[in-house]
């Protein structure tokens, strides 16, 4: 497990999402757009990948995702 996934299930999230290419298909990611969840930004589809971090972790989730104020999106 990588660190962002120990973390992001110590604290509960439902959900990672990234921006890569087909490395990241080995670790469970997959296009967002399969869970019905768009960027908020134009990138290709197989770019923008999300993985559940718990079982259910994306039921009765879908629209854009909104990034925390930082990102500057």
């Amino acid at each position: 497990m990588s660190e962002i996934e120990t973390v992001a299930k110590k604290h509960g999230y439902s959900f990672i999402s990234i921006l890569g290419g087909d490395y990241y298909r080995q670790f469970g990611y997959k296009a967002a757009s399969q869970f019905g969840i768009e960027a908020p930004m134009e990138v290709p589809d197989e770019y923008f990948q999300i993985k559940p971090m718990r079982e259910e972790g994306l039921t009765d989730v879908h629209g854009t995702l909104k990034y925390a104020p930082e990102f500057g999106i």
